[in-house]
Protein backbone atom coordinates (compact mmCIF):
# COMPACT_ATOMS: atom_id res chain seq x y z
CA UNK A 1 0.00 0.00 0.00
CA UNK A 2 1.25 3.54 -0.84
CA UNK A 3 1.15 6.14 1.99
CA UNK A 4 -0.10 9.68 1.66
CA UNK A 5 3.39 11.06 0.97
CA UNK A 6 3.86 8.53 -1.81
CA UNK A 7 0.52 9.46 -3.37
CA UNK A 8 1.39 13.15 -3.17
CA UNK A 9 4.76 12.56 -4.85
CA UNK A 10 3.13 10.45 -7.56
CA UNK A 11 0.48 13.13 -8.21
CA UNK A 12 3.15 15.83 -8.34
CA UNK A 13 5.17 13.74 -10.76
CA UNK A 14 2.18 13.19 -13.02
CA UNK A 15 1.38 16.92 -13.02
CA UNK A 16 4.96 17.83 -13.88
CA UNK A 17 5.05 15.22 -16.62
CA UNK A 18 1.78 16.55 -18.03
CA UNK A 19 3.14 20.10 -17.93
CA UNK A 20 6.29 19.06 -19.76
CA UNK A 21 4.28 17.19 -22.39
CA UNK A 22 2.01 20.20 -22.90
CA UNK A 23 4.98 22.54 -23.23
CA UNK A 24 6.74 20.17 -25.62
CA UNK A 25 3.56 19.85 -27.64
CA UNK A 26 3.30 23.61 -28.16
CA UNK A 27 4.51 24.72 -31.57
CA UNK A 28 7.02 27.47 -30.80
CA UNK A 29 7.96 27.92 -34.44
CA UNK A 30 7.28 31.39 -35.93
CA UNK A 31 4.04 32.10 -37.77
CA UNK A 32 4.15 33.69 -41.20
CA UNK A 33 2.00 35.83 -43.47
CA UNK A 34 1.53 34.38 -46.95
CA UNK A 35 0.29 36.12 -50.09
CA UNK A 36 -1.27 33.78 -52.68
CA UNK A 37 -1.78 34.66 -56.36
CA UNK A 38 -3.00 32.18 -58.96
CA UNK A 39 -2.67 34.51 -61.91
CA UNK A 40 -6.32 35.04 -62.71
CA UNK A 41 -7.13 31.30 -62.94
CA UNK A 42 -10.52 30.76 -61.33
CA UNK A 43 -10.91 27.01 -61.87
CA UNK A 44 -9.13 23.92 -60.60
CA UNK A 45 -5.80 25.73 -60.14
CA UNK A 46 -7.34 28.13 -57.65
CA UNK A 47 -9.16 25.35 -55.80
CA UNK A 48 -5.93 23.38 -55.44
CA UNK A 49 -4.18 26.40 -53.98
CA UNK A 50 -7.05 26.96 -51.55
CA UNK A 51 -6.44 23.47 -50.12
CA UNK A 52 -2.74 24.24 -49.62
CA UNK A 53 -3.68 27.55 -47.97
CA UNK A 54 -5.91 25.66 -45.54
CA UNK A 55 -2.94 23.46 -44.68
CA UNK A 56 -0.92 26.58 -43.81
CA UNK A 57 -3.77 27.93 -41.69
CA UNK A 58 -3.91 24.65 -39.77
CA UNK A 59 -0.27 25.30 -38.89
CA UNK A 60 -1.19 28.70 -37.49
CA UNK A 61 -0.12 30.93 -40.39
CA UNK A 62 -2.26 33.61 -42.05
CA UNK A 63 -3.08 33.63 -45.77
CA UNK A 64 -4.19 36.47 -48.03
CA UNK A 65 -5.49 35.82 -51.54
CA UNK A 66 -4.91 38.30 -54.34
CA UNK A 67 -8.01 38.38 -56.56
CA UNK A 68 -8.96 40.07 -59.81
CA UNK A 69 -12.01 42.36 -59.75
CA UNK A 70 -13.35 40.32 -62.66
CA UNK A 71 -13.43 37.17 -60.51
CA UNK A 72 -14.42 37.81 -56.91
CA UNK A 73 -16.67 34.79 -56.41
CA UNK A 74 -14.18 33.36 -53.89
CA UNK A 75 -15.12 36.17 -51.50
CA UNK A 76 -18.51 34.54 -51.07
CA UNK A 77 -17.47 30.89 -50.66
CA UNK A 78 -18.22 29.06 -47.43
CA UNK A 79 -14.56 28.96 -46.40
CA UNK A 80 -13.83 32.61 -47.26
CA UNK A 81 -13.77 33.50 -43.55
CA UNK A 82 -10.46 31.62 -43.24
CA UNK A 83 -8.60 34.04 -45.51
CA UNK A 84 -7.93 37.70 -46.12
CA UNK A 85 -8.38 39.18 -49.59
CA UNK A 86 -6.90 41.99 -51.66
CA UNK A 87 -8.75 42.79 -54.90
CA UNK A 88 -6.95 44.58 -57.73
CA UNK A 89 -8.69 46.43 -60.54
CA UNK A 90 -8.85 44.42 -63.74
CA UNK A 91 -9.51 45.87 -67.18
CA UNK A 92 -11.77 42.85 -67.74
CA UNK A 93 -15.38 42.71 -66.65
CA UNK A 94 -16.97 39.61 -65.18
CA UNK A 95 -18.86 39.14 -68.44
CA UNK A 96 -15.66 39.32 -70.49
CA UNK A 97 -14.03 36.73 -68.25
CA UNK A 98 -17.02 34.43 -68.72
CA UNK A 99 -16.70 34.93 -72.48
CA UNK A 100 -13.05 33.87 -72.25
CA UNK A 101 -14.09 30.72 -70.39
CA UNK A 102 -16.67 29.92 -73.05
CA UNK A 103 -14.11 30.43 -75.82
CA UNK A 104 -11.67 28.16 -74.03
CA UNK A 105 -14.40 25.54 -73.69
CA UNK A 106 -15.06 25.73 -77.42
CA UNK A 107 -11.34 25.38 -78.16
CA UNK A 108 -11.17 22.32 -75.93
CA UNK A 109 -14.20 20.60 -77.41
CA UNK A 110 -13.10 21.24 -81.02
CA UNK A 111 -9.73 19.60 -80.37
CA UNK A 112 -7.73 22.78 -80.96
CA UNK A 113 -5.69 22.20 -77.80
CA UNK A 114 -5.71 18.42 -78.09
CA UNK A 115 -2.10 17.99 -79.17
CA UNK A 116 1.30 19.54 -78.61
CA UNK A 117 1.26 20.89 -82.16
CA UNK A 118 -2.16 22.45 -81.58
CA UNK A 119 -1.05 23.97 -78.28
CA UNK A 120 2.06 25.45 -79.93
CA UNK A 121 -0.01 26.81 -82.80
CA UNK A 122 -2.45 28.47 -80.41
CA UNK A 123 0.42 29.92 -78.36
CA UNK A 124 2.16 31.38 -81.40
CA UNK A 125 -1.12 32.79 -82.70
CA UNK A 126 -1.72 34.45 -79.35
CA UNK A 127 1.79 35.96 -79.32
CA UNK A 128 1.62 37.46 -82.79
CA UNK A 129 -1.82 38.94 -82.09
CA UNK A 130 -0.62 42.47 -81.55
CA UNK A 131 -3.96 43.66 -80.18
CA UNK A 132 -4.06 40.84 -77.60
CA UNK A 133 -7.82 40.71 -77.81
CA UNK A 134 -9.39 39.97 -74.48
CA UNK A 135 -11.34 37.03 -75.79
CA UNK A 136 -8.08 35.16 -76.32
CA UNK A 137 -7.69 32.74 -73.36
CA UNK A 138 -3.90 32.54 -73.71
CA UNK A 139 -3.60 36.31 -73.24
CA UNK A 140 -5.72 36.42 -70.08
CA UNK A 141 -2.73 35.95 -67.79
CA UNK A 142 -0.77 38.73 -69.51
CA UNK A 143 -3.69 41.17 -69.23
CA UNK A 144 -4.27 40.33 -65.58
CA UNK A 145 -0.58 40.67 -64.73
CA UNK A 146 -0.38 44.06 -66.42
CA UNK A 147 -3.45 45.26 -64.52
CA UNK A 148 -2.11 44.01 -61.20
CA UNK A 149 1.36 45.56 -61.52
CA UNK A 150 -0.20 48.82 -62.68
CA UNK A 151 -2.70 49.10 -59.80
CA UNK A 152 -0.94 51.45 -57.39
CA UNK A 153 -3.63 51.13 -54.71
CA UNK A 154 -3.50 47.34 -54.67
CA UNK A 155 0.31 47.30 -54.68
CA UNK A 156 0.30 49.70 -51.72
CA UNK A 157 -2.10 47.42 -49.82
CA UNK A 158 0.14 44.44 -50.54
CA UNK A 159 3.22 46.26 -49.25
CA UNK A 160 1.33 47.29 -46.14
CA UNK A 161 0.61 43.61 -45.51
CA UNK A 162 4.35 42.92 -45.03
CA UNK A 163 4.11 39.38 -46.32
CA UNK A 164 6.86 36.86 -45.69
CA UNK A 165 6.34 34.77 -48.83
CA UNK A 166 4.43 34.81 -52.12
CA UNK A 167 2.87 31.53 -53.27
CA UNK A 168 2.06 31.56 -56.97
CA UNK A 169 0.79 29.34 -59.76
CA UNK A 170 3.60 28.30 -62.11
CA UNK A 171 1.28 28.73 -65.11
CA UNK A 172 1.95 32.47 -65.17
CA UNK A 173 5.22 34.37 -65.37
CA UNK A 174 3.70 37.18 -63.29
CA UNK A 175 4.64 35.80 -59.88
CA UNK A 176 8.41 36.35 -60.16
CA UNK A 177 7.72 39.90 -61.41
CA UNK A 178 5.39 40.57 -58.49
CA UNK A 179 7.80 39.06 -55.95
CA UNK A 180 10.68 41.10 -57.32
CA UNK A 181 8.66 44.31 -57.19
CA UNK A 182 7.63 43.57 -53.59
CA UNK A 183 11.13 42.34 -52.69
CA UNK A 184 9.86 39.14 -51.07
CA UNK A 185 10.76 35.49 -51.76
CA UNK A 186 8.33 33.26 -53.63
CA UNK A 187 7.31 29.64 -54.07
CA UNK A 188 5.82 28.27 -57.29
CA UNK A 189 3.01 25.71 -57.19
CA UNK A 190 2.51 23.63 -60.33
CA UNK A 191 -1.02 22.28 -60.67
CA UNK A 192 -0.27 20.08 -63.67
CA UNK A 193 2.10 17.27 -64.62
CA UNK A 194 5.88 17.56 -64.63
CA UNK A 195 7.02 19.60 -67.64
CA UNK A 196 10.52 18.21 -68.38
CA UNK A 197 11.91 20.93 -70.64
CA UNK A 198 10.37 23.81 -68.69
CA UNK A 199 11.83 22.59 -65.41
CA UNK A 200 15.17 21.93 -67.09
CA UNK A 201 15.28 25.55 -68.27
CA UNK A 202 14.17 27.06 -64.97
CA UNK A 203 15.50 24.69 -62.34
CA UNK A 204 18.26 22.71 -63.96
CA UNK A 205 16.16 19.59 -63.53
CA UNK A 206 17.85 16.62 -65.21
CA UNK A 207 16.02 15.91 -68.45
CA UNK A 208 17.08 12.91 -70.51
CA UNK A 209 14.94 12.45 -73.66
CA UNK A 210 15.95 8.78 -73.80
CA UNK A 211 13.50 7.91 -70.99
CA UNK A 212 11.76 11.13 -69.91
CA UNK A 213 8.87 11.80 -72.35
CA UNK A 214 7.96 15.34 -73.33
CA UNK A 215 4.39 16.46 -72.70
CA UNK A 216 1.49 15.60 -75.01
CA UNK A 217 3.43 13.12 -77.15
CA UNK A 218 1.68 10.02 -75.81
CA UNK A 219 5.00 8.35 -74.91
CA UNK A 220 6.02 6.23 -71.94
CA UNK A 221 9.49 5.88 -70.42
CA UNK A 222 10.12 2.87 -72.69
CA UNK A 223 10.72 4.33 -76.19
CA UNK A 224 11.84 3.03 -79.54
CA UNK A 225 14.58 4.70 -81.60
CA UNK A 226 12.03 6.69 -83.59
CA UNK A 227 10.19 7.74 -80.44
CA UNK A 228 13.42 8.82 -78.74
CA UNK A 229 14.33 10.86 -81.82
CA UNK A 230 10.89 12.51 -81.86
CA UNK A 231 11.06 13.14 -78.13
CA UNK A 232 14.48 14.79 -78.43
CA UNK A 233 13.40 17.08 -81.27
CA UNK A 234 10.16 18.06 -79.51
CA UNK A 235 12.04 18.80 -76.29
CA UNK A 236 14.23 21.27 -78.18
CA UNK A 237 11.22 22.78 -79.94
CA UNK A 238 9.16 23.07 -76.75
CA UNK A 239 12.07 24.66 -74.90
CA UNK A 240 12.49 27.23 -77.65
CA UNK A 241 8.76 27.98 -77.76
CA UNK A 242 8.51 28.38 -73.99
CA UNK A 243 11.53 30.71 -73.91
CA UNK A 244 10.02 32.74 -76.76
CA UNK A 245 6.63 32.91 -75.04
CA UNK A 246 8.17 34.21 -71.80
CA UNK A 247 10.34 36.72 -73.65
CA UNK A 248 7.51 37.90 -75.90
CA UNK A 249 4.93 38.29 -73.16
CA UNK A 250 6.13 38.71 -69.60
CA UNK A 251 9.50 40.23 -70.48
CA UNK A 252 7.60 43.09 -72.10
CA UNK A 253 5.66 43.59 -68.87
CA UNK A 254 8.90 43.42 -66.94
CA UNK A 255 10.30 46.28 -69.01
CA UNK A 256 7.04 48.26 -68.89
CA UNK A 257 6.91 48.23 -65.09
CA UNK A 258 10.68 48.67 -64.57
CA UNK A 259 11.25 45.35 -62.81
CA UNK A 260 14.79 43.91 -62.57
CA UNK A 261 16.28 45.53 -65.70
CA UNK A 262 18.73 43.38 -67.68
CA UNK A 263 17.55 40.20 -65.91
CA UNK A 264 15.72 37.67 -68.11
CA UNK A 265 12.25 36.64 -66.93
CA UNK A 266 13.33 32.99 -67.09
CA UNK A 267 16.11 33.73 -64.62
CA UNK A 268 13.66 35.48 -62.30
CA UNK A 269 11.40 32.40 -62.34
CA UNK A 270 14.39 30.22 -61.51
CA UNK A 271 14.90 32.19 -58.31
CA UNK A 272 11.90 30.60 -56.61
CA UNK A 273 12.76 29.19 -53.20
CA UNK A 274 10.82 26.02 -53.96
CA UNK A 275 8.81 24.44 -56.75
CA UNK A 276 5.94 22.18 -55.68
CA UNK A 277 4.37 20.04 -58.40
CA UNK A 278 0.95 18.49 -57.96
CA UNK A 279 1.93 14.95 -58.85
CA UNK A 280 3.22 11.76 -57.29
CA UNK A 281 5.40 8.89 -58.45
CA UNK A 282 2.37 6.68 -58.02
CA UNK A 283 1.38 8.18 -61.39
CA UNK A 284 4.51 9.87 -62.73
CA UNK A 285 7.30 7.84 -64.39
CA UNK A 286 10.43 7.52 -62.22
CA UNK A 287 12.85 10.35 -62.96
CA UNK A 288 15.51 12.40 -61.08
CA UNK A 289 14.53 15.59 -59.25
CA UNK A 290 16.46 18.46 -57.69
CA UNK A 291 16.15 19.03 -53.90
CA UNK A 292 14.11 22.21 -54.47
CA UNK A 293 11.52 20.44 -56.64
CA UNK A 294 8.94 18.57 -54.56
CA UNK A 295 6.24 16.23 -55.87
CA UNK A 296 3.02 16.36 -53.87
CA UNK A 297 -0.14 14.54 -54.94
CA UNK A 298 -3.26 16.55 -55.71
CA UNK A 299 -4.11 18.78 -52.76
CA UNK A 300 -7.74 17.62 -52.54
CA UNK A 301 -7.06 14.02 -51.54
CA UNK A 302 -7.09 13.00 -47.91
CA UNK A 303 -9.35 15.93 -46.99
CA UNK A 304 -12.94 15.29 -45.98
CA UNK A 305 -15.65 16.89 -48.09
CA UNK A 306 -17.43 19.70 -46.23
CA UNK A 307 -20.73 19.54 -48.12
CA UNK A 308 -23.06 16.57 -47.94
CA UNK A 309 -24.37 14.58 -50.89
CA UNK A 310 -27.71 16.12 -52.00
CA UNK A 311 -30.69 13.95 -51.17
CA UNK A 312 -31.65 13.27 -54.78
CA UNK A 313 -28.08 12.20 -55.66
CA UNK A 314 -27.90 9.97 -52.59
CA UNK A 315 -31.17 8.27 -53.53
CA UNK A 316 -29.85 7.77 -57.06
CA UNK A 317 -26.68 6.12 -55.72
CA UNK A 318 -28.33 3.87 -53.16
CA UNK A 319 -31.15 2.86 -55.49
CA UNK A 320 -28.77 1.24 -57.99
CA UNK A 321 -28.49 -2.54 -58.33
CA UNK A 322 -25.32 -4.67 -58.19
CA UNK A 323 -24.01 -3.08 -61.40
CA UNK A 324 -23.49 0.11 -59.41
CA UNK A 325 -22.89 3.68 -60.56
CA UNK A 326 -20.42 5.35 -62.94
CA UNK A 327 -19.31 8.88 -62.11
CA UNK A 328 -18.95 11.01 -65.28
CA UNK A 329 -17.47 14.52 -65.53
CA UNK A 330 -15.50 16.41 -68.17
CA UNK A 331 -14.39 19.06 -65.68
CA UNK A 332 -15.22 22.68 -64.96
CA UNK A 333 -13.94 24.02 -68.29
CA UNK A 334 -16.46 22.12 -70.43
CA UNK A 335 -19.56 24.26 -70.39
CA UNK A 336 -20.41 23.98 -74.10
CA UNK A 337 -20.43 20.96 -76.38
CA UNK A 338 -21.34 20.28 -80.00
CA UNK A 339 -24.84 18.77 -80.20
CA UNK A 340 -23.74 15.72 -82.21
CA UNK A 341 -20.97 14.91 -79.72
CA UNK A 342 -23.20 15.46 -76.70
CA UNK A 343 -25.84 13.17 -78.24
CA UNK A 344 -23.22 10.48 -78.87
CA UNK A 345 -22.14 10.63 -75.21
CA UNK A 346 -25.74 10.51 -73.99
CA UNK A 347 -26.54 7.47 -76.17
CA UNK A 348 -23.36 5.69 -75.09
CA UNK A 349 -24.16 6.26 -71.42
CA UNK A 350 -27.72 5.02 -71.94
CA UNK A 351 -26.36 1.68 -73.22
CA UNK A 352 -24.50 0.94 -69.98
CA UNK A 353 -25.84 -1.58 -67.48
CA UNK A 354 -24.84 0.84 -64.72
CA UNK A 355 -26.45 3.99 -63.46
CA UNK A 356 -24.53 7.13 -64.50
CA UNK A 357 -24.22 10.30 -62.46
CA UNK A 358 -23.18 12.96 -65.01
CA UNK A 359 -21.75 16.29 -63.90
CA UNK A 360 -22.42 18.84 -66.64
CA UNK A 361 -23.36 22.53 -66.16
CA UNK A 362 -24.54 22.96 -69.76
CA UNK A 363 -27.98 22.53 -71.30
CA UNK A 364 -29.04 18.88 -71.78
CA UNK A 365 -32.77 19.40 -72.38
CA UNK A 366 -32.51 18.35 -76.05
CA UNK A 367 -30.27 15.31 -75.46
CA UNK A 368 -31.43 11.66 -75.47
CA UNK A 369 -30.69 11.14 -71.77
CA UNK A 370 -31.20 7.50 -70.78
CA UNK A 371 -33.30 6.33 -67.84
CA UNK A 372 -30.08 5.21 -66.17
CA UNK A 373 -28.50 8.68 -66.32
CA UNK A 374 -28.87 11.60 -63.93
CA UNK A 375 -27.37 14.97 -64.96
CA UNK A 376 -26.39 17.39 -62.18
CA UNK A 377 -24.71 20.80 -62.23
CA UNK A 378 -22.70 20.05 -59.09
CA UNK A 379 -21.80 17.10 -56.92
CA UNK A 380 -19.43 16.50 -53.97
CA UNK A 381 -16.96 14.42 -55.98
CA UNK A 382 -15.03 12.84 -53.13
CA UNK A 383 -18.11 11.80 -51.17
CA UNK A 384 -19.58 10.31 -54.32
CA UNK A 385 -16.36 8.38 -55.03
CA UNK A 386 -16.27 7.08 -51.47
CA UNK A 387 -19.75 5.58 -51.85
CA UNK A 388 -19.73 1.79 -52.11
CA UNK A 389 -22.03 1.79 -55.15
CA UNK A 390 -19.57 3.74 -57.36
CA UNK A 391 -17.69 1.27 -59.57
CA UNK A 392 -15.59 3.47 -61.87
CA UNK A 393 -14.90 7.04 -62.96
CA UNK A 394 -15.37 8.37 -66.50
CA UNK A 395 -13.59 11.69 -66.81
CA UNK A 396 -11.25 13.95 -68.80
CA UNK A 397 -8.09 12.76 -67.03
CA UNK A 398 -7.38 15.93 -65.08
CA UNK A 399 -4.95 15.46 -62.21
CA UNK A 400 -7.58 16.24 -59.57
CA UNK A 401 -10.17 13.62 -60.42
CA UNK A 402 -7.50 11.13 -61.43
CA UNK A 403 -5.69 11.37 -58.09
CA UNK A 404 -9.01 11.20 -56.25
CA UNK A 405 -9.98 8.07 -58.19
CA UNK A 406 -6.60 6.54 -57.29
CA UNK A 407 -7.13 7.48 -53.63
CA UNK A 408 -10.44 5.59 -53.56
CA UNK A 409 -9.11 2.66 -55.61
CA UNK A 410 -11.48 3.18 -58.55
CA UNK A 411 -10.68 2.14 -62.14
CA UNK A 412 -10.80 4.92 -64.70
CA UNK A 413 -11.88 5.65 -68.26
CA UNK A 414 -10.31 8.85 -69.53
CA UNK A 415 -11.32 11.17 -72.38
CA UNK A 416 -8.38 13.66 -72.39
CA UNK A 417 -9.15 17.07 -73.87
CA UNK A 418 -6.14 19.35 -73.34
CA UNK A 419 -2.92 20.01 -71.44
CA UNK A 420 -1.59 17.43 -69.02
CA UNK A 421 -4.69 15.24 -69.34
CA UNK A 422 -3.11 13.31 -72.22
CA UNK A 423 0.05 12.65 -70.19
CA UNK A 424 -1.98 11.67 -67.14
CA UNK A 425 -3.90 9.09 -69.14
CA UNK A 426 -0.75 7.64 -70.74
CA UNK A 427 0.59 7.01 -67.25
CA UNK A 428 -2.71 5.68 -65.87
CA UNK A 429 -3.01 3.21 -68.76
CA UNK A 430 0.62 2.19 -68.25
CA UNK A 431 -0.13 1.52 -64.56
CA UNK A 432 -2.94 -0.82 -65.58
CA UNK A 433 -6.00 0.76 -63.96
CA UNK A 434 -7.37 2.88 -66.83
CA UNK A 435 -8.44 2.96 -70.47
CA UNK A 436 -8.04 6.07 -72.60
CA UNK A 437 -10.46 7.16 -75.36
CA UNK A 438 -10.21 9.79 -78.09
CA UNK A 439 -13.23 12.10 -77.97
CA UNK A 440 -13.07 12.71 -81.71
CA UNK A 441 -12.83 9.04 -82.70
CA UNK A 442 -15.00 7.38 -80.08
CA UNK A 443 -18.50 6.06 -80.67
CA UNK A 444 -21.30 4.84 -78.45
CA UNK A 445 -19.90 1.32 -78.79
CA UNK A 446 -16.30 2.20 -77.86
CA UNK A 447 -17.57 4.12 -74.83
CA UNK A 448 -19.74 1.17 -73.80
CA UNK A 449 -16.96 -1.40 -74.19
CA UNK A 450 -14.38 0.73 -72.33
CA UNK A 451 -16.59 1.31 -69.29
CA UNK A 452 -17.83 -2.29 -69.09
CA UNK A 453 -14.29 -3.59 -69.47
CA UNK A 454 -12.84 -1.61 -66.53
CA UNK A 455 -15.75 -2.63 -64.34
CA UNK A 456 -15.80 -6.33 -65.28
CA UNK A 457 -12.12 -7.24 -65.67
CA UNK A 458 -10.65 -7.75 -62.16
CA UNK A 459 -7.15 -6.53 -63.14
CA UNK A 460 -8.31 -2.91 -63.42
CA UNK A 461 -9.82 -2.90 -59.93
CA UNK A 462 -6.82 -4.78 -58.48
CA UNK A 463 -4.30 -2.37 -60.01
CA UNK A 464 -6.39 0.61 -58.84
CA UNK A 465 -6.44 -0.70 -55.28
CA UNK A 466 -2.70 -1.41 -55.29
CA UNK A 467 -1.99 2.09 -56.59
CA UNK A 468 -4.32 3.50 -53.92
CA UNK A 469 -2.41 1.66 -51.18
CA UNK A 470 0.88 3.14 -52.43
CA UNK A 471 -0.57 6.66 -52.53
CA UNK A 472 -2.02 6.36 -49.03
CA UNK A 473 1.26 5.02 -47.59
CA UNK A 474 2.61 8.48 -46.80
CA UNK A 475 3.10 10.08 -43.42
CA UNK A 476 1.39 13.33 -44.52
CA UNK A 477 -1.59 14.11 -46.71
CA UNK A 478 -0.65 16.31 -49.71
CA UNK A 479 -1.89 19.64 -48.29
CA UNK A 480 0.06 19.20 -45.06
CA UNK A 481 3.13 18.07 -47.00
CA UNK A 482 2.99 21.14 -49.25
CA UNK A 483 2.37 23.40 -46.25
CA UNK A 484 5.35 21.89 -44.42
CA UNK A 485 7.76 22.57 -47.29
CA UNK A 486 6.45 26.10 -47.85
CA UNK A 487 6.86 26.93 -44.17
CA UNK A 488 10.30 25.29 -44.20
CA UNK A 489 11.71 27.52 -46.95
CA UNK A 490 9.99 30.56 -45.44
CA UNK A 491 11.71 29.85 -42.14
CA UNK A 492 15.16 28.92 -43.44
CA UNK A 493 15.23 30.10 -47.05
CA UNK A 494 15.82 27.73 -49.95
CA UNK A 495 19.56 28.20 -50.43
CA UNK A 496 20.37 24.80 -48.94
CA UNK A 497 18.06 23.18 -51.53
CA UNK A 498 19.23 25.20 -54.54
CA UNK A 499 21.50 23.22 -56.90
CA UNK A 500 24.63 24.93 -58.17
CA UNK A 501 23.55 24.34 -61.76
CA UNK A 502 21.22 27.35 -61.44
CA UNK A 503 24.20 29.67 -60.93
CA UNK A 504 25.99 28.47 -64.05
CA UNK A 505 25.60 30.24 -67.37
CA UNK A 506 24.51 28.47 -70.55
CA UNK A 507 28.07 27.65 -71.62
CA UNK A 508 29.06 26.26 -68.21
CA UNK A 509 25.79 24.38 -67.66
CA UNK A 510 26.09 22.57 -70.98
CA UNK A 511 29.84 22.01 -70.62
CA UNK A 512 30.49 23.81 -73.89
CA UNK A 513 33.68 25.33 -72.48
CA UNK A 514 34.80 21.90 -71.26
CA UNK A 515 34.17 20.32 -74.64
CA UNK A 516 36.00 23.19 -76.34
CA UNK A 517 38.92 22.82 -73.92
CA UNK A 518 39.08 19.04 -74.38
CA UNK A 519 38.88 19.35 -78.17
CA UNK A 520 41.58 22.01 -78.16
CA UNK A 521 43.76 19.98 -75.80
CA UNK A 522 43.19 16.86 -77.87
CA UNK A 523 44.00 18.69 -81.09
CA UNK A 524 47.16 20.16 -79.57
CA UNK A 525 48.18 16.78 -78.19
CA UNK A 526 47.73 15.14 -81.58
CA UNK A 527 49.50 18.03 -83.31
CA UNK A 528 52.40 17.89 -80.82
CA UNK A 529 52.57 14.13 -81.19
CA UNK A 530 52.71 14.40 -84.98
CA UNK A 531 55.25 17.24 -84.73
CA UNK A 532 57.37 15.20 -82.30
CA UNK A 533 57.19 12.14 -84.51
CA UNK A 534 58.19 14.16 -87.55
CA UNK A 535 61.01 15.80 -85.61
CA UNK A 536 62.21 12.47 -84.32
CA UNK A 537 61.96 11.02 -87.81
CA UNK A 538 64.04 13.83 -89.25
CA UNK A 539 66.66 13.47 -86.52
CA UNK A 540 66.72 9.73 -87.04
CA UNK A 541 67.03 10.19 -90.79
CA UNK A 542 69.80 12.70 -90.27
CA UNK A 543 71.62 10.37 -87.90
CA UNK A 544 71.26 7.49 -90.31
CA UNK A 545 72.50 9.69 -93.13
CA UNK A 546 75.54 10.71 -91.12
CA UNK A 547 76.17 7.11 -90.13
CA UNK A 548 75.96 5.94 -93.74
CA UNK A 549 78.16 8.83 -94.86
CA UNK A 550 80.74 8.02 -92.18
CA UNK A 551 80.76 4.37 -93.15
CA UNK A 552 81.37 5.26 -96.77
CA UNK A 553 84.24 7.55 -95.81
CA UNK A 554 85.78 4.77 -93.73
CA UNK A 555 85.47 2.40 -96.65
CA UNK A 556 87.20 4.88 -98.94
CA UNK A 557 90.02 5.33 -96.47
CA UNK A 558 90.50 1.58 -96.18
CA UNK A 559 90.66 1.30 -99.91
Amino acid sequence: MMDRHGCALLLLGLCCTGLIVCQCGEDSRPKFKFLVYTGGEDGSHHMQTINVAKGLIRQGHSVTFLLSSSCTKWLHEGDAYLFNFIVYRSSLTTEEREAISEEFSVGVMTGELGSLAGFMKATLRGMIDGNRRRNRPLNLLLNECDDLLGDAEAMHAIREGQFDMLIGDDMTGCNPLLANKLDIPFVLYGCTAVKPTKLQLLYGLPNHPAYIPERQLGLTDNMTLLQRSTNTLMSLLYGGLYSLHMWWGFSALQDKHGIAPNTPTLELMGRAELWIISNDFVLEFPRPLQPNVILVAHSSIGISEDREVPEDQLEFLEGSDDAGVILFSLGTHVINMEVARAEMLARGLAMLPHRVLWHFPGNTSQLPIGNNTKVVEWMPMKKIMAHSKVKAVLCHGGSGLLHEAIWFGLPFVGIPLFGDQFDNMVRAVHKGFAISLDLFDMTEDTLYHAVTRVTREPSFRENARKTSAILRDDFLIPTDKAAYWIAHVTRFGGKHLRPKVLDLNFVQRNLLDVYAFLLTAGFLSVWLGIWACRKAGRLLALSCSKLVSGTRNDDRKNK
